[in-house]
């Protein structure tokens, strides 16, 4: 009988109801929730500047001689329309020139097959343009006559003078003169009148010609009279034709 409470004890300590698992807390009302982080402005996409342009290059004049100035003519233009500013390099045979930095190259002196050279590029205070180049080469005076036309009181073994300025060798021709007219290619003339000239006028024109193909001409119209032969067969042509009416009304007559 003393047993009877500990079996009971035991029973109720198998027995016995587990705890509960803990209940969550509630979410917090939707009102209570942090409130999002500000969306910031995007940033603005940073300005690109392009460099100038160079549409066109060219040098006036194109044949310089050594008393010229050279000018260059460039036509640029700015992708933003920003202003513009010029640099002129300028060269003689591929060596700086540093007095000259203008569009307008004034050389002391130049002298026949120099070459003339400018770099030019642009700037529109924040980035240049590519540079270009451009050139040109000195050419050569022409000769110059030294015989006038009052001069050549005849035709035959007269010496025609001219000089290059640039010191080359002058080549004589002559063109549209009478039969027996002829030039030395130094320069001395000649003519041989013929008995069968048949005289007229003719526009002769005498050519100096340097070596670079740069020439002076003089022009000389002459007037000639016939050669004696060709006076007799204008006049023998001239009876023949008055006499064949006179032969023709003899034949009428008979």
């Amino acid at each position: 009988m003393r047993r009877t409470p500990l079996i009971v004890a035991a029973f109720a300590a198998g027995c016995a109801t587990p705890a509960p698992p803990p209940v969550a807390a509630p979410a917090p009302p939707v009102d209570d929730a942090p409130a999002p982080a500000p969306r910031l402005p995007a940033a603005a996409a940073p300005a690109i500047n392009r460099p100038p342009i160079i549409r066109q290059l060219r040098m006036s004049p194109e044949k310089p001689n050594f008393g010229d100035s050279i000018r260059v003519v460039v036509v640029a233009e700015d992708p933003e329309g920003y202003g513009m500013t010029y640099h002129y390099d300028w060269t003689i045979n591929d060596r700086a020139d540093l007095g000259e930095h203008s569009d307008v190259f004034r050389p002391d002196e130049l002298h026949k097959g120099d070459k003339v050279g400018v770099t030019v590029f642009v700037h529109d205070d924040i980035q240049d343009s590519p540079t270009e180049s451009i050139s040109v080469t000195v050419v050569g005076n022409p000769p110059v006559m030294d015989t006038r036309p009052g001069q050549i009181n005849n035709f035959d073994n007269v010496k025609m003078r001219a000089h290059d300025p640039d010191g080359g060798t002058i080549t004589w021709s002559l063109t549209g003169g009478p039969q027996g007219m002829s030039i030395d290619p130094d320069g001395l003339l000649h003519y041989k009148g013929s008995t069968a000239e048949p005289g007229g006028s003719y526009a002769v024109t005498i050519v100096a010609t340097d070596p670079d193909g740069d020439f002076a001409k003089m022009d000389l119209p002459i007037t000639l009279s016939p050669g004696s032969d060709a006076v007799k067969a204008a006049a023998a042509a001239k009876a023949g034709a008055t006499a064949k009416p006179a032969d023709a009304s003899k034949e009428k007559d008979k």
